[in-house]
C-alpha cells in the first residue's frame, strides 16, 4: 500500500485489504453477490488486484465485470471507486451502479453507497457505511476487517491497538498485517511497522503489494538499499504495479538522484492507464524538480499536469496545478505571470479551498506582496476544506510573520504547530535562523534530511526538504 501516507491512506487501505481476495479465500458465505457467474468472476479478480494495489489490473477486471454484466451494480461502483469511468459522469454513474445495487442483496447496496462515500471523500458516512457491512460476516476476516474503520478519524494510537488486535484475531490473513505496519509506524511503534510488513511478505511472497508495503516502511526506516530491493521486486511480479516505480524513485531522489528517479517516475507514467494515476505522475515529476531545486522544469511539468488535467475535465487538479504554477513564477520574479495564474485557479474552481489559498499566499509572500498574502489566509481560514491543510496556513502565516522579521509572532504559532508536518518544522527552523537561534534551526535542518518519509507531489513537504538543504550548504555568514 501505498500514498498518500496519513492516516487517510490507513482508512483506504483497510477497506481495500479486508474488501479483496487475494489469498484463495471465497467471498462470505453470508454475502449473495446478485451478476452473472462471468462478471462475478472479474468482480473477485478486481478485488484481488485492488488488494494488491495494482490499479491498472483493478479496472481492466472491474471493467471486463461491468461489461459481463451492465446489471451488476457493485462491480459499477467498485470500478469508479478505484478511479475508473469520466469524473464528469461520476454522480450520474454512481446512481446507476447503486440503484442496481438495490436489486440484489443488502450487503450489495451497502457496500455500493460506502464505496460512493469514499470515493467523494465522505470519510465518516463511508465509514459507518463499511462498518455496517461487517456486521453481515463478522467471522470473516475480508469482511470483519471493516471493523477497523472507525466512524471517525481515531488518533495513532487508538489506530495501533485496533490494528493489532485484528491480526491476532486472524494471524494468518496477511492484509491485516499491512494494515497493522502502517498503523504501527504511525504510533511510532517502527519496529513493530517493520516486523508487521516483513510478516506480510511472508504470508503473501509473491505479491507486490507485500513486497512494496515493506519496502515503504524500510524506506522510512532509513534503510535505502534494502528499499530499493523490494520495490524493484514488486516491478518485476507485475509490471503493471506502477507505484512500485514511485517508490523506486522516492529512495533515489533521497539520495539526490535525481535523474534516476525521473527516469522511475516516466517508467510508471508510461506503463499507467488510469487517469487519476497519470495526472499523479505528472505531479512527481514536478516534485522532484522542487526538491533539486530547478524552478523552471517544475513549472514546465506542472504545465503539462494542467494541460492533462484540462482534458481529463478535472477542475480541482486544474485549478491547483495553476495555483502552484504562480508560485513558480514568482520565484522567478514574473509578478505579472504569476497574478495571471492565480486568476486562472480561481476561474478553473471558483468555489472557496482553502488549498488555493495557501499557494495564493505563498505566491504573495514571494513577491513581498503582503496585504494580499495575508487576505489569502484569511480566506484559508475560513474555507470548508481548511481541515485538509493540517496546520499548513497556519505554517504560511507564521512565514509571513518571519519574512517581515516579526519572529517573536511567528515562532509560537510555529512551536505549537505539528512537528511532524516537514513544511512546519522548516518554517520554524527558517525563524530560528532569522531570530539568531542557529543550533535550534541546525537542529530542526538536520531532522528534515534525516526524514526518509517522502510522497514526490507534496510539494509543501517536498519545498521544506529543498530549503533545508540550501540552508545547510550556505555558508555561515561571519559577524
Amino acid at each position: 500500500m501505498r500514498r498518500p501516507h496519513r492516516i487517510l491512506a490507513i482508512v483506504v487501505a483497510t477497506t481495500i485489504a479486508v474488501l479483496s481476495g487475494v489469498t484463495a479465500r471465497a467471498q462470505s458465505k453470508d454475502i449473495t453477490l446478485s451478476g452473472s457467474s462471468q462478471a462475478v468472476m472479474h468482480f473477485r479478480e478486481g478485488w484481488s488486484a485492488a488488494d494488491a494495489n495494482d490499479q491498472e489490473t483493478a479496472l481492466h477486471h472491474l471493467s471486463l465485470a461491468v461489461e459481463s454484466d451492465p446489471n451488476f451494480g457493485l462491480a459499477r461502483a467498485m470500478y469508479l471507486w478505484q478511479g475508473g469511468g469520466n469524473p464528469a459522469m461520476q454522480t450520474s454513474d454512481f446512481a446507476r451502479a447503486i440503484a442496481d445495487a438495490s436489486k440484489g442483496g443488502a450487503a450489495e447496496l451497502i457496500l455500493a453507497v460506502a464505496m460512493r462515500e469514499a470515493t467523494m471523500n465522505h470519510a465518516a458516512a463511508a465509514a459507518t457505511l463499511f462498518n455496517a457491512a461487517s456486521e453481515l460476516a463478522p467471522s470473516d476476516p475480508t469482511i470483519a476487517g471493516f471493523a477497523l474503520t472507525p466512524a471517525t478519524r481515531p488518533d495513532a494510537r487508538t489506530a495501533y491497538e485496533r490494528a493489532k488486535a485484528f491480526a491476532a484475531r486472524f494471524p494468518d490473513y496477511a492484509p491485516g498485517y499491512n494494515v497493522l505496519a502502517y498503523t504501527a509506524w504511525a504510533a511510532g511503534d517502527h519496529d513493530a511497522a517493520l516486523a508487521a510488513a516483513l510478516k506480510q511478505v511472508q504470508l503473501l511472497p509473491k505479491n507486490p503489494n507485500s513486497h512494496d508495503s515493506y519496502a515503504e516502511i524500510l524506506q522510512w526506516s532509513g534503510k535505502l538499499p534494502d528499499a530499493l530491493m523490494h520495490y524493484q521486486a514488486a516491478v518485476t511480479m507485475s509490471p503493471s504495479f506502477t507505484e512500485g516505480y514511485v517508490g523506486m524513485a522516492e529512495v533515489e531522489a533521497l539520495q539526490g538522484h535525481y535523474d534516476k528517479a525521473r527516469a522511475d517516475v516516466q517508467q510508471a507514467l508510461t506503463r499507467t492507464t488510469v487517469p487519476a494515476q497519470k495526472l499523479l505522475y505528472m505531479r512527481d515529476l514536478a516534485g522532484i524538480d522542487v526538491l533539486a531545486g530547478d524552478v523552471n522544469g517544475a513549472r514546465a511539468h506542472l504545465l503539462a499536469a494542467a494541460s492533462e488535467a484540462k482534458s481529463q475535465g478535472n477542475n480541482a487538479q486544474l485549478a491547483t496545478a495553476y495555483s502552484q504554477i504562480a508560485t513558480r513564477y514568482a520565484l522567478s520574479g514574473d509578478a505579472k505571470s504569476a497574478h495571471s495564474y492565480l486568476a486562472m485557479a480561481q476561474a478553473a474552481n471558483p468555489e472557496p479551498a482553502a488549498r488555493l489559498d495557501y499557494y495564493a499566499a505563498m505566491t504573495h509572500a514571494t513577491l513581498k506582496h503582503w496585504e494580499p498574502a495575508n487576505a489569502a489566509i484569511a480566506a484559508g481560514k475560513a474555507a470548508p476544506d481548511l481541515a485538509t491543510l493540517g496546520g499548513r496556513l497556519t505554517a504560511a502565516e507564521a512565514s509571513l510573520l518571519t519574512a517581515q522579521g516579526k519572529f517573536a509572532d511567528a515562532i509560537p504559532l510555529l512551536e505549537a504547530g505539528d512537528q511532524s508536518d516537514l513544511l512546519v518544522k522548516g518554517r520554524l527552523a527558517e525563524a530560528y535562523a532569522a531570530a539568531g537561534r542557529t543550533a535550534d534551526a541546525n537542529r530542526l535542518q538536520h531532522e528534515i534530511m534525516s526524514d526518509y518519509v517522502l510522497a514526490l507531489n507534496d510539494f509543501p513537504a517536498v519545498n521544506a526538504r529543498n530549503r533545508s538543504r540550501m540552508a545547510k550548504a550556505a555558508p555561515t555568514k561571519k559577524k
